[in-house]
């Protein structure tokens, strides 16, 4: 099968990976290695080291794992490519925390002596329909082993149940924010927040099936 057969590389399914170097563990069938579209195709090999954004094109019934994956070409041949473990996530990310903590202190100590907290005016739930939706994505998104990696002690304290974690983010419950509570939660878990305001009893109730009475 010659290369004029392989996929369309104008569609591409793309893959995050975390390793550094990409290498080929095993190729089977037609698969080749797309630099620029400018120029030729190079015939994929084991033990070949792929870059970051180059495409790789499979020809049908083609499998080649790459860096722990494995790539098929499936009935009609299809191309992949391979983007860092950072794309399309949230932004911030966990490496981001130092710069946000850093950011949040210097709010705290330009407000302190206004008595201001600009978090402190953040709206939650006030018209029943609010109440009981945020109260239900709390309730429905509450994962017990998750939550339980928040020191009780410091989920008493700030009055915040973490819900989940999504890529680098902590979705956390909380009756009332500021910048303080978030700042201290932020530190503890070493991941950017992402707040969830709810009503104290609900607070009260996440609480309570997490550490119990």
């Amino acid at each position: 099968m010659s290369d004029e057969g392989l996929a369309d590389t104008t569609i591409v399914d793309l893959h995050r990976a975390e390793e550094q170097e990409l290498v080929v563990a095993s190729v089977e069938g037609e698969a080749f290695w797309v630099k620029e579209a400018t120029q030729p195709k190079e015939r994929l090999l084991v033990g070949q080291t792929l870059s970051y954004e180059h495409t790789l094109a499979l020809g049908p019934g083609a499998q080649v794992v790459v860096a722990g994956l494995m790539l098929k070409g499936g009935r009609r041949g299809k191309a992949h490519t391979f983007v860092r473990s950072t794309a399309f996530r949230p932004s911030p990310g966990r490496e981001d925390v130092p710069q946000l903590m850093a950011h949040l202190e210097q709010i705290e100590e330009q407000l302190r002596p206004l008595g201001e907290d600009p978090l402190l005016a953040e709206p939650g739930p006030v018209t029943p329909y609010e109440k009981a939706q945020s109260a239900e994505y709390a309730r429905l998104n509450l994962t017990l082993p998750v939550a339980r990696t928040l020191d009780e002690s410091m989920a008493r304290m700030v009055r915040a149940v973490l819900l989940f974690v999504s890529e680098d983010t902590a979705f956390v419950a909380f009756a009332r924010l500021s910048v303080p509570k978030l700042r201290t939660l932020m530190a503890e878990l070493d991941r950017p927040i992402h707040p969830h305001l709810v009503e104290e009893g609900v607070i009260d109730e996440l609480l309570l099936r997490v550490y119990g009475r």
